[in-house]
């Protein structure tokens, strides 16, 4: 089952970003419904591109550029 925490650490290793900016992005991702929680296996993202480094950079400019 993956976990919040889980997930973020997933996010900071595969976008090799800090761990709040990856909590940042985990925070995006919720609120633009690419995660979701499935209640057998924990999070899940809707495709695996999400996860490419550039795109987990791209939503930390993102995020930086917003504050959200």
């Amino acid at each position: 089952m993956t976990t919040k925490p889980d997930f973020i650490k997933i996010i900071a290793n595969q976008g090799q970003i800090m761990f709040k900016d990856a909590e940042r992005v985990f925070n995006l991702y919720r609120k633009m419904k690419i995660l979701k929680v499935n209640p057998s296996h924990g999070y899940e993202i809707k495709h695996g591109a999400y996860l490419e480094s550039i795109v987990i950079n791209n939503a930390v400019n993102y995020v930086n550029r917003v504050k959200l």
